[in-house]
């Protein structure tokens, strides 16, 4: 009888990648973690899917987050009454609770769903003064509403609104006051004396109000 050949072979480790946290301000990728809540240590898990290196689904990955169907938590408040706001989000095909390990829950808006790696999806939550709104589908370049304190996924309101200017487009206005409102890949707003103002890196521009620019930006981001 032949000698038996050996069939003790290990399994084929998991070819995902760990999670980890990888947002970034700004199109220049420079990463920030000055006012964020910094991760546990990775866990890796085996997915049953590939998971993309970017989008809202790599996004909910690196934040070790859960999707849960059928549940989610309510709408802010203030947010239900901005009928621009609502409209925007009626259009949605699926919603989502989203629970991270931390304990907070998010409210999940997807366009045209929640099942496909290029699908938008918004994730929402309470928080001062209008709620926490957050673009998960440009991650990890960092998009959204900012909220006030260091308990969001994104950079305070009470960052410096210089310096994000700078690490966004390059440079920052003339003249920097008030609180940080928003930013994306390419532009940021901040809020002063009731108004919003997006820098572009070459002009500033008056927007509107909170509410009005809030609406715009949830359109913006619901299409793209």
């Amino acid at each position: 009888m032949g000698t038996d050949e050996n069939t003790d072979e290990s399994p084929p480790e998991s070819e995902q990648p760990s999670p980890e946290n990888r947002w970034q301000l700004g199109k220049n990728r420079m990463e920030v973690t000055s006012g964020l809540v910094e991760p546990e240590p990775p866990k890796v898990e085996e997915e049953p899917e590939e998971i993309p290196d970017r989008g809202w689904k790599r996004a909910v990955y690196d934040l070790r987050g859960e999707l849960v169907w059928g549940e989610w938590p309510a709408l802010p408040e203030v947010l239900e009454k901005v009928a621009p706001v609502m409209n925007v989000l009626h259009t949605a095909g699926e919603r989502a609770l989203l629970k991270l390990e931390d304990g907070r829950e998010y409210i999940v808006y997807g366009w045209p769903d929640l099942r496909r790696p290029n699908s938008r999806a918004v994730a929402i939550r309470d928080g001062q003064p209008l709620g926490e709104i957050v673009a998960l589908h440009r991650y990890p370049v960092m998009t959204g509403v900012s909220v006030s304190g260091r308990g969001g996924m994104l950079l305070p309101r009470t960052y410096d609104v210089e310096t994000a200017c700078k690490q966004v487009t390059g440079r920052s206005p003339d003249f920097v006051d008030g609180y940080l409102f928003a930013a994306q890949g390419d532009s940021v707003w901040f809020e002063r004396d009731g108004a919003v103002f997006k820098w572009d890196g070459r002009k500033e521009t008056n927007d509107g109000s909170p509410k009005q620019v809030l609406a715009s930006l949830l359109l913006h981001w619901s299409n793209r």
